[in-house]
C-alpha cells in the first residue's frame, strides 16, 4: 500500500500543535535545572522542528511554520538562559541574607555563583577576584538558610597554611566549626576510620629522595653515562623533528640557541648528539658551524650529520622553503662531502633518520673505530662535572622527581603505565629516561617498605580503595574544594569515590590561568574539562578583579589567551591603572643600577616583591647596598631605603600574594632562564588528564602569574635589549 503524506490542512494543525507544546516549555520559575536536564529540554525543543514526511508547500502550513520556529526559538532562550536570570534573583536574595562578607558586599557575579543551586558547579576566578571570600560567603549562606548544618560541609584546600587561613576566616564569619581540610589529612583520616589506626606517611621529600639517589647511583658502571645521554637529549624545548621547515627551525633557534657540553651554539639536536659524544668520548675535535660538521683534530676525519631520513630522502626539516628544496640540499651536501675529501679527510656520516631509530651515539662509536679513531674510556671526571654542575643537576632533579611523582601517583605499576611514545625523538627521550627512572623505583619501593611507611600518592590512593570498599562511607553532603586548578590525580579518585559512596554537591573554585604545580602532579585537565570529568556541571565566573587594573590587565589576559586550551574570561579592573614594563639593562649582569634607581624613587613604605623563576635568582640580589638577609629569610634589604618592604620569593612562592611594585629578575633566554626550556618530565602528556601541548603553557601561566602579583602599580620585567628580536623568550610568550 502506498505511503499516505498528511494534507495541507493536517500539516498546518500539526505545527500549530508543536508550536503551542514550544509555547509551554517554559523551566521550572523557581529551580535550577540541572545541565543534563537543560540538555534534555533543549533536544526537545529541537526535534519539534523536524518536519519528516510533512510537505510544507501550502501558504498556511508555511506561515504555521514560521510560528513554530519562533516560539521554538523563543524556548531555546528562556532553557538556556533561565539559570544565569534566576542566579541573579537569587544571588540578589542571598545579598540580602549574608552581606556584608568579611566587611564587604560581595558584587553581583560572586553572589550569582554561591547562589546557583546544582549539583556541580565550577567558578572561574581570575587572579585578585575573591575566590576565598565567595566561598566564606557560600558557607554562610548555605548555614544561614538551613541548606547545610556544619558537620555536613567539607571544605578542602591543598597546603596547612591556607587551610588554617581558611578555617579562622569562616570561624569569624559564621561563628560555627566546618571541617577544613587538606587532601592528604582527609586520606589519612579516611583510612584510620577504616582500618582502626593511622599509617606512617614518609617525610622523604622526593626531591631529596632524587638528589641522594644519584650520588648512589652515579657509582653504578654506566649510570653516569645514561645520565649524559638524557641530559644531551633534553638540552633544549623542540627536537629538530618537529619543525615543518628550515626556516621554522632558524627562527625558533635564533632565540635560543642548543649548547653542547663544551658550550658551542648550534640549532640542531642531532650535532649536538655528536658533540657530546665526541667530548665523552675523549676525543678532540673543532665544530665548524651548523652543517659544516666535526673536524676530529690530529686525525683528518671528518663527521658529518646529515638530513637523510630512515626512508633514504632528505627530512623536512633540513629543507629550505623553495622550489627545488630536496634537489638543491641533495647537491649542497655532495658539495660538503668532495670538500672534506679535498681537505685529505675522512667523511663519517650520520643521518637524521638514524638518530631518531635511537642508533646515532652506537653507529658514531663503530664508524669512528673503524677508522681508527675509537673512543677512549670515557672521561669519568667530564661525566661527573657535567651531573655534579648545579644548573644541570638541578633541572635534573627536577624532571626524575616530577617523573617519580606522576608514576607513583597514577597508583600501577610502572611497567603497566610507561608509555612507548612515538617513534622518533619522544620514544628517544622516554627510553633514556627509562633507563635512569628504574634503578630510582626500585630503590624507592625498597625504602618505603623497609621504612613501613606510605607516600603522599600512596595513603590517597589507599583512601580510595577504602572508600570504593565500603569500608568508609562518605558523611558530607557539601564538598567544595579551594584552588581547584591545583588538583591531582590522587586527589581526584578520592573526590569520585567520596560521591559514588554518597552523593554531594560540589562547588569547586580556580583559576586555570594561575594552575603552575604541572611538576609536582597537579592537572590543569580537571579545570579545564571539568564537565568531562564531573558531568554536567554549571560553569560560573568570576571577573571583576580588586588587585589590578589597567595596562596590566589588559596586557595580561590578552598574553595569557594566546593559549586556546585556556578558559576564556575577561577581567575587568576599578580605577585607576596598573602598569607593566621592560625594565632595560644595558648589561650583562644582573638588573644594577636600573633596579637600584627605581627603587630608590618608590614611595616611601611601598611593599615591592622581587621575583626569580628559581630559588638560586636570590643570587642576582649580590650587590652593594642590597642585603638578601639570611637563606629561609625572604625579606631583602636595601640600604639607602630601609623603609620600602622588599621581598624576595620564587614565582611558585609568590602566588596568592600582593605587592605594589613586582620585578621579574631573570627574564633570560638559555637553560634554566625564564621560561625554563626543560622543566617538564616527558611523561606528562601520557599519564596526565589535560593535554596541554600548547608550547610552553606552564611557563606562560608562571610568567602571568608573576606579573599579576602588582597591585595599584606597576610590574617590571628584565630584558637586555630594546630589539623585540633579541628579547628573552617571555616577553613573547
Amino acid at each position: 500500500m502506498a505511503r499516505r503524506f498528511p494534507n495541507a490542512a493536517e500539516t498546518a494543525e500539526e505545527i500549530r500543535r508543536r508550536a503551542s507544546a514550544a509555547d509551554a516549555m517554559v523551566p521550572p520559575e523557581d529551580r535550577f535545572l540541572e545541565p543534563d536536564e537543560c540538555d534534555r529540554m533543549l533536544d526537545k525543543a529541537g526535534r519539534l522542528l523536524d518536519m519528516s514526511g510533512f510537505s510544507l508547500s501550502s501558504v498556511s502550513a508555511r506561515n504555521a511554520y514560521s510560528d513554530l520556529k519562533r516560539n521554538v526559538g523563543e524556548a531555546v532562550n528562556r532553557i538556556r538562559l533561565h539559570n544565569e536570570t534566576l542566579g541573579k534573583e537569587k544571588g540578589a536574595e542571598a545579598g540580602r541574607i549574608i552581606n556584608p562578607v568579611e566587611g564587604r558586599d560581595l558584587d553581583e557575579r560572586q553572589l550569582q555563583a554561591i547562589a546557583t543551586d546544582v549539583r556541580s558547579r565550577l567558578v572561574v576566578a581570575g587572579a585578585g577576584t575573591g575566590k576565598t571570600t565567595v566561598i566564606v560567603g557560600l558557607v554562610k549562606y548555605l548555614l544561614a538558610t538551613g541548606r547545610a548544618r556544619p558537620e555536613e560541609i567539607l571544605a578542602l584546600s591543598f597546603t596547612n597554611a591556607s587551610v588554617n587561613e581558611l578555617a579562622a576566616r569562616l570561624r569569624a564569619e559564621t561563628g560555627e566549626e566546618v571541617k577544613v581540610s587538606t587532601f592528604h589529612s582527609l586520606g589519612m583520616g579516611i583510612i584510620e576510620a577504616a582500618e582502626g589506626s593511622r599509617p606512617i606517611v614518609s617525610k622523604m621529600e622526593m626531591g631529596r629522595f632524587v638528589s641522594d639517589s644519584l650520588d648512589i647511583l652515579s657509582e653504578v658502571p654506566g649510570y653516569l653515562e645514561d645520565a649524559a645521554e638524557f641530559i644531551s637529549l633534553s638540552g633544549g624545548e623542540r627536537d629538530e623533528s618537529s619543525f615543518g621547515s628550515w626556516e621554522e627551525r632558524t627562527a625558533w633557534y635564533r632565540h635560543s640557541p642548543l649548547k653542547s657540553q663544551k658550550g658551542e651554539s648550534m640549532n640542531l639536536s642531532g650535532e649536538r648528539e655528536i658533540a657530546d659524544a665526541l667530548y665523552f668520548g675523549g676525543i678532540s675535535y673543532r665544530f665548524d658551524g651548523p652543517g659544516a660538521g666535526f673536524f676530529l683534530n690530529g686525525r683528518r676525519i671528518r663527521v658529518l650529520y646529515t638530513g637523510m631520513g630512515a626512508d633514504g630522502e632528505p627530512c623536512r626539516w633540513f629543507l629550505k622553503n623553495r622550489p627545488n628544496a630536496e634537489e638543491e640540499y641533495l647537491k649542497e651536501l655532495e658539495k660538503k662531502r668532495k670538500s672534506a675529501e679535498a681537505e685529505g679527510c675522512r667523511v663519517i656520516e650520520v643521518a637524521a633518520g638514524e638518530r631518531l631509530a635511537g642508533n646515532l651515539r652506537t653507529l658514531l662509536e663503530k664508524r669512528l673505530e673503524a677508522a681508527g679513531a675509537a673512543f677512549s674510556d670515557i672521561h669519568r671526571d667530564r661525566l661527573e662535572d657535567m651531573v655534579g654542575n648545579p644548573v644541570v643537576r638541578s633541572q635534573l632533579v627536577s624532571r626524575l622527581s616530577s617523573s617519580l611523582i606522576l608514576l607513583r601517583d597514577t597508583g600501577k605499576p610502572p611497567e603497566e603505565v610507561y608509555p612507548d611514545g612515538e617513534p622518533g625523538a619522544e620514544r628517544l627521550m622516554l627510553r633514556s629516561l627509562r633507563k635512569l627512572l628504574n634503578p630510582m623505583v626500585s630503590a624507592y619501593t625498597e625504602y618505603l617498605r623497609r621504612e613501613g611507611a606510605v607516600d603522599f600518592s600512596d595513603m590517597l590512593n589507599l583512601a580510595a580503595e577504602e572508600v570504593r570498599s565500603g569500608r568508609y562511607r562518605n558523611p558530607y553532603r557539601w564538598v567544595i574544594v579551594d584552588e581547584y586548578q591545583d588538583l591531582a590525580g590522587p586527589s581526584f579518585r578520592l573526590m569520585k569515590e567520596l560521591r559514588a559512596s554518597s552523593d554531594y554537591c560540589l562547588f569547586c573554585v580556580g583559576d586555570d590561568w594561575q594552575s603552575i604545580y604541572r611538576f609536582n602532579g597537579s592537572d590543569v585537565g580537571y579545570i579545564m574539562d571539568f564537565e568531562s570529568h564531573w558531568g554536567g556541571a554549571e560553569v560560573l565566573r568570576i571577573e571583576r578583579t580588586y588587585r589590578f587594573s589597567g595596562e596590566l590587565l589588559e596586557a595580561s589576559g590578552r598574553f595569557i589567551m594566546r593559549n586556546p586550551r585556556q578558559i576564556r574570561k575577561y577581567l575587568q579592573g576599578g580605577d585607576g591603572n596598573t602598569f607593566l614594563e621592560g625594565l632595560w639593562v644595558r648589561h650583562s649582569g644582573p638588573p644594577f643600577p636600573e633596579l637600584s634607581d627605581i627603587l630608590g624613587n618608590l614611595p616611601r613604605g611601598a611593599s615591592v616583591l622581587l621575583l626569580g623563576r628559581y630559588t638560586f635568582d636570590e643570587k642576582l640580589l649580590e650587590y652593594p647596598g642590597m642585603d638578601a638577609g639570611d637563606s629561609g629569610d625572604d625579606k631583602v634589604l636595601f640600604e639607602p631605603r630601609p623603609d620600602l618592604k622588599i621581598r624576595f620569593l620564587t614565582v611558585h612562592r609568590s602566588k596568592g600574594l600582593e605587592a605594589d611594585y613586582v620585578f621579574i629578575i631573570n627574564c633570560r633566554n638559555g637553560l634554566l632562564g625564564f621560561p625554563n626550556l626543560m622543566d617538564e618530565s616527558p611523561l606528562a602528556k601520557f599519564l596526565m588528564a589535560g593535554k596541554d601541548e600548547f608550547p610552553l603553557a606552564e611557563e606562560r601561566r608562571l610568567f602571568y602569574v608573576a606579573v599579576t602579583r602588582a597591585g595599584r602599580a606597576r610590574s617590571w620585567y628584565w630584558t637586555r635589549s630594546r630589539n623585540p628580536r633579541s628579547r628573552p623568550r617571555c616577553c613573547h610568550l
